[in-house]
């Protein structure tokens, strides 16, 4: 079974983001077996992305729960991309970009190789992930506004945050 490497970039870069209890908000699979159907998935910006990451999008699927719809691009095993999408309301997740970046800046202030971004409306962050035997490279933006994140990872180069941050504009166009 083929596991695309960034995944595990994307599940923390995401987690960090849903404060306070990111494992209650987004869990990795929501119920169901995945679908290319996930409500989220048709803002999915799949022609941006294979632009920008230079390649075909080799799986696109998602799962959808009442609150939080995800889904999860994979481009091949060094790139993927995920963008969640929970109702307003939802408990956990944040209100605003400063909450949103909280964790990002307490990764920043313990030494780690963050950069982070305050757009006012759009918090993003890009982080240098440690792996076992190696590093990834991801980018996160998010709006609180219906609470909408990308996270875009590889392990080949950086991942710029104003890359991440169109084409999360591009998902919320769609909205």
């Amino acid at each position: 079974m083929r596991r695309a490497v960034p995944i595990g970039a994307l599940i923390l870069v995401l987690g960090t983001l849903a404060q306070p209890s990111p494992s209650a908000v987004f869990a990795d699979e929501t119920p169901g077996a995945a679908s290319v159907d996930a409500r989220v998935c048709k803002l999915m910006p799949v022609a941006e992305l294979e632009q920008f990451l230079g390649e075909k999008a080799t799986r696109v699927a998602g799962n959808d729960s009442d609150t939080v719809s995800v889904c999860t691009a994979d481009f091949s095993a060094d790139a993927s991309a995920k963008l969640q999408y929970a109702k307003p309301g939802t408990p956990g997740v944040p209100k605003d970009v400063q909450t949103m970046l909280a964790v990002p800046r307490d990764m920043l202030s313990s030494g780690q190789q963050v950069s982070i971004k305050d757009f006012g409306d759009v918090g993003c962050y890009s982080a240098v992930v440690k792996l076992m035997g190696g590093q990834e490279y991801a980018a996160s933006c998010g709006n609180p506004r219906g609470y909408l994140v990308l996270a875009v990872a590889r392990t080949a180069s950086a991942v710029p945050i104003d890359a991440v941050r169109k084409l999360l504009a591009t998902a919320m166009s769609k909205l």
